[in-house]
């Protein structure tokens, strides 16, 4: 109860600086000196939300402005929508970090000049989407944000339903070192999925649940967001299956430092703690060149595990494609069948011996992943990672990415989620959102840019996506534009009518040939181009004129399905999840619509909506994102106060304590 007691006066002590840092009208004042205890030493927000019902302005607005991009010239602040309305804050006096620049019609360009000149961390000029850059001698994938669809002409986005939670710890380093993070460096979605959300979701025969939500915008007063959550089923500890687990340890010279190999030794032996009987371990190295100390040991023979992880040290060079192949070798001879066999790669990413290049390393890793054997990557150190690395292996590997910071952090990767980071309960889990453009004038996909997949594919076997594991939640968010209506009866053009799905077509066939020549152009030199640009590019005009007919197809039978139906007058779209079970071939599908009915004032919003807006909008302000319209760290502090919840583990309030940190370093 004592540590109970100091850990919620922590909590209160960081809502209070934040407060005092951001200058907040008691919203937050109401966490730091009214935070409850409950029985189970959990947090509760209901003050905080109680006395920020007004954050994001009443009811949703019953009319909606044309969209607007938001683009500055160099030298001027990027100026707000000026659509006003409650919940609308402005600018206000933080400076910002630098300036923006943007496209009006896609928003890709960021002015470099958001990042301090002795830091080193501009992206090279004419960098493409996915291409790697350094920064400080560490290398990221470039990343061009999602633009505004129109969902009259695209209404289906499609992406893979996989996420690491990388982003939001290496953020968190950059600003506990005081410094911003680059641009790239900052996935959203990592950010937002970081994050445990609490709401009790239902289950039936599937693995999975969806809840859907749309609530106001913290960019823009005058559009919306959607919230889709999908819940992967829990599993009890106890039912888990036995593991086969292969340790793939950095040993090189660059892991010499507190922050990388230390930290590895201590959260390998967390989570050797967690194993038991019926688990093997197994524990690879690599430098010049890799050397297995361990070979299918018992999982309950813990003394020997830790020995061998204590003895470890670094030096040498990084021959890290010798130790994936050694590592994958011992993992495939003591395969477990129904069991969950998995490497878990620990490094910084430098790999400077035998082969290195991004590129190389997928076809290595795409390979390997055929023998049934997940990878899952912890990153760890600062200086020289290869966070474009690392998050090639793990999405190749079909596995997760996380990055370690601290102990802490490693003790939630390792083993308060293990079961979501480490046992997969479907492969291949694609997630597709259909919007009806009858109600929904365009959508804006919120992160997930390296996620994004053909449309096509959504219902193609062959194409791999991602893994879920045990008790995972995953966050989409889209912003939405919803046309003049969108409360009730809506207008009587169904989602499933021939409008939509011919207007897709008529754009499929009559841009994609020449847009696409003109991105294999461009990307012809580039490496590691990301998914969607790779898709794109590769999307031939003979294909394009076969996807149109197939859309116009599509569109008469759903014309036909749909005529005389008004049942879909109150759809915004449809979420349809696609998933295998581990080891099946032939997938499944699980489906639920969006209806007018999800819409939610401010006030009657959920603490996970208002809590997931918070650190989208953070995620915003981070890149300097051309999207980030009348977002302020005072708004995203206002939200993620009135969204704390029970707060399990405390996160979200460290959250608070993040944005305190940003705020102090913007203001320099």
């Amino acid at each position: 109860m004592k540590k109970q007691k100091r850990q919620i006066g922590k909590r209160r002590y960081f809502a209070a600086l934040l407060a005092g840092a951001l200058a907040l009208t008691g919203a937050l004042g109401a966490c730091s000196s009214g935070g409850a205890e409950n029985d189970g030493g959990e947090t509760t927000a209901a003050a905080v939300a109680a006395a920020t019902t007004t954050v994001a302005g009443a009811a949703p607005p019953e009319t909606v402005a044309a969209t607007t991009a938001v683009s500055a010239d160099a030298g001027d602040e990027a100026e707000a929508p000026s659509a006003a309305g409650p919940g609308s804050l402005g600018i206000g006096d933080l400076p910002a970090a630098g300036n923006l620049t943007a496209d009006a019609d896609d928003g890709t360009a960021v002015d470099s000049s958001a990042y301090d000149a002795d830091t080193n961390l501009t992206p090279p000029v004419g960098a493409g989407a996915g291409q790697a850059y350094y920064a400080r001698g560490e290398s990221y994938q470039k990343i061009v944000e999602n633009s505004r669809v129109d969902a009259a002409a695209s209404p289906l986005s499609t992406l893979s339903l996989k996420v690491d939670t990388a982003a939001y710890s290496n953020v968190e380093r950059y600003l506990d070192a005081g410094r911003l993070p680059p641009a790239d460096a900052v996935r959203i979605e990592e950010l937002i999925n970081f994050f445990r959300y609490e709401r009790e979701m239902p289950f039936d025969a599937a693995p999975f649940s969806i809840y859907t939500e749309v609530g106001p915008s913290p960019f823009d007063a005058s559009k919306y967001v959607a919230f889709l959550r999908v819940r992967a089923r829990d599993i009890d500890r106890g039912d888990l299956p036995p593991c086969n687990l292969t340790f793939l340890v950095d040993t090189s010279g660059s892991m010499d430092s507190y922050d990388k190999l230390p930290l590895l030794k201590d959260a390998f032996a967390l989570l050797a703690d967690t194993l038991g009987e019926a688990d093997t371990v197994s524990l690879v190295t690599y430098a010049g060149s890799s050397q297995v100390l361990l070979d299918s040991v018992n999982g309950a023979d813990r003394t020997a595990v830790k020995r061998a992880i204590s003895g470890l040290s670094a030096g040498g060079s990084t021959a890290g494609a010798d130790g994936i192949r050694t590592a994958y070798a011992l993992a495939e001879r003591n395969f477990l069948l129904g069991g969950n066999n998995r490497v878990i790669l620990a490094t910084d990413g430098d790999f400077n011996v035998g082969t290195s290049d991004v590129g190389e390393l997928s076809e290595l890793i795409s390979e390997k992943r055929k023998s049934g054997v997940y990878l899952s990557v912890l990153g760890v150190g600062s200086g020289n990672i290869r966070d474009d690395i690392m998050e090639t292996l793990a999405r190749d590997g079909t596995g997760n990415y996380s990055y370690l910071n601290s102990l802490a952090t490693a003790k939630k990767v390792l083993v308060d989620e293990l079961a979501s980071n480490l046992y997969a309960i479907a492969d291949d889990v694609k997630a597709q959102v259909e919007f009806n453009s009858a109600n929904v004038a365009d959508y804006r996909l919120i992160g997930y840019e390296n996620r994004v997949m053909p449309n096509q594919d959504f219902a193609d076997d062959t194409k791999d996506a991602g893994e879920i594991g045990a008790g995972t939640d995953v966050v989409v968010l889209y912003e939405l534009t919803l046309r003049t209506g969108a409360q009730g009866t809506l207008a009587q053009n169904y989602k499933y009518s021939a409008n939509s799905a011919a207007a897709e077509a008529a754009a499929i066939s009559a841009g994609a040939a020449a847009e696409n020549t003109e991105n294999a152009e461009n990307t012809e030199n580039a490496e590691n181009v990301n998914t969607a640009t790779a898709a794109a590019a590769t999307v031939s005009a003979e294909e394009a004129a076969t996807m149109s007919a197939e859309a116009a197809s599509a569109a008469e039978t759903g014309a036909a399905a749909s005529a005389g139906d008004e049942s879909f007058a109150n759809e915004l779209g449809e979420v349809r999840i696609r998933y295998k079970r581990p080891g099946e071939a032939e997938s499944r599908e699980l489906v639920k619509a969006v209806t007018v009915g999800d819409i939610a004032s401010a006030a009657e919003s959920s603490e996970d909506f208002r809590f997931a807006c918070s650190v989208a909008a953070f995620g915003h302000l981070l890149r300097q994102s051309p999207y980030t319209g009348s977002a302020t760290i005072e708004r995203a502090a206002e939200l993620a106060g009135a969204g704390l919840g029970r707060d399990v583990g405390g996160y979200r309030v460290a959250y608070l304590d993040l944005l305190r940190q940003y705020a102090q370093i913007a203001r320099r």
